[in-house]
């Protein structure tokens, strides 16, 4: 999870809209719905996908204020993923 949150920040450093993260993680959980090859968290590298959308919402508060005051919109990047598809 700490690379999950160092990711967060970095991408709101960079102006991209942390909102990305854990909607990449919901596309990523619907994809693997479509596609069962789900292998136990405890046998994995990674948390589980929901597990990891609702730690990434719980930090959004946390990044949401630096990003609306450092990043003007004429610089923001991917607004909310919405082109992001599997």
């Amino acid at each position: 999870m700490e690379a999950d949150y160092i990711g967060l920040r970095l991408m709101t450093k960079a102006c991209y809209d942390p909102h990305g993260s854990p909607a990449i993680f919901t596309k990523l959980g619907e994809y693997a719905k479509r596609n069962p090859m789900k292998i136990p968290e405890y046998l994995s590298t990674h948390p589980a996908d929901d597990r990891r959308i609702t730690t990434l919402e719980g930090l959004l508060p946390e990044v949401l204020e630096e990003y609306e005051t450092q990043c003007s919109p004429s610089v923001r990047r991917f607004s909310r993923m919405s082109a992001f598809s599997l």
